[in-house]
């Protein structure tokens, strides 16, 4: 009788699929899988803007099952979920995040769409500068890391033949799982008609990614009437990141920023701040000198609150100008004090 090949141990497959190396003769380490990732991470945020993405290798996108809930992490910034205007004119990251919430809705059996935002099941933290999508599990047992394997496999399936771009997905073994998803913090992404919220209405109404993808720019799209009436009727106007004025544009993301991440102040110095350097880095070099003179006037017409701590200058938002905050985020209102520098 011949003897039956011995059992390779999955973590250490992974490893070595990842280019690392596994010493056979030692215990396979979560920890050195979960290394491995955070540098393929890196990898992939560097390529997933370029004409060509993952040609050298296929960028990675690891699925992971643990605390009840079913996620991915998706090289793309995780400043996408509070700054919708992040991938202007960028498809294909997007295209990966469609291709991985169909793939986890799937799974997490959140196909059918449910009227009103509050319907809305998807959630997104960060992971290592990565946007991470997770989604509860509806089920009394699991998730686990079969679950996390099949997503993976669901999402090669979606993405098998897209173009100019080559992924993988890997489901992740329950121990590096609880590495990555363990004290993550999550929330929805911030903004009407988030370009994240109507994929997930779209993909859960069965519409195929590339799809879901291509309605975002279509100004006629066909998922109009569902997308009204699943998110509410589009907001009048320019959304912040289409905004036709540069420094009106500047101010209305930076505010939508700060709402996202709950930055607001009663004015007294209690509350949460972010650093200005923090707030400026998110626009293009040619962009920041005028993002520093949009902060400024935001200050003045009181807007901004300013704390000044251990040397830095740190800003939230004013509580009680909420209501001039948010038409100007929403709709472009701009408040009669606040005075615009020009461009």
């Amino acid at each position: 009788m011949v003897a039956a090949p011995p059992t390779r141990n999955p973590v250490v497959e992974l490893i070595e699929h990842l280019g690392g190396f596994a010493d056979p003769a030692a215990p396979p380490s979560a920890s050195q899988l979960v290394a491995l990732l955070r540098k393929e991470l890196a990898r992939g945020l560097g390529q997933v803007g370029l004409p060509r993405a993952g040609y050298d290798r296929p960028l990675v996108v690891p699925f992971a099952a643990a605390s009840g809930q079913l996620a991915a992490v998706i090289p793309v910034p995780a400043r996408l979920r509070n700054d919708a205007g992040l991938l202007d004119g960028q498809s294909r990251p997007l295209l990966i995040v469609a291709a991985a919430l169909e793939s986890l809705l799937l799974m997490a059996d959140q196909r059918p769409v449910v009227p009103g935002r509050s319907g809305l099941v998807a959630q997104y933290g960060a992971w290592e500068g990565a946007l991470v999508i997770a989604v509860s599990w509806p089920r009394s047992s699991g998730p686990d890391a079969a679950d996390a394997e099949l997503a993976a496999l669901g999402f090669d399936e979606q993405l098998a033949s897209a173009d100019r771009l080559r992924t993988v997905g890997v489901g992740l073994p329950a121990g590096a799982a609880r590495i990555v998803l363990t004290g993550l913090e999550f929330d929805e992404a911030n903004g009407h008609r988030h370009p994240l919220d109507v994929i997930e209405v779209l993909v859960r109404a069965g519409v195929e990614p590339a799809a879901a993808v291509a309605s975002l720019t279509d100004a006629a799209s066909a998922y109009r009437v569902l997308l009204d009436a699943t998110l509410g009727a589009a907001v009048a106007g320019h959304r912040p990141h289409e905004d036709p004025d540069p420094a009106r544009r500047i101010a209305r993301r930076m505010l939508q920023m700060l709402m996202g991440k709950r930055k607001w102040s009663g004015g007294t110095g209690a509350g949460y701040h972010t650093e200005v350097t923090h707030l400026t880095r998110g626009f293009e070099a040619r962009d920041r000198e005028l993002a520093g003179k949009v902060v400024d006037a935001l200050l003045d017409a009181g807007l901004l609150v300013e704390k000044t701590s251990v040397g830095q200058r740190h800003v939230s938002l004013l509580s009680r100008r909420a209501a001039d905050i948010t038409a100007l985020v929403d709709d472009g209102t701009v408040p009669p004090d606040l005075e615009l520098p020009a461009a």
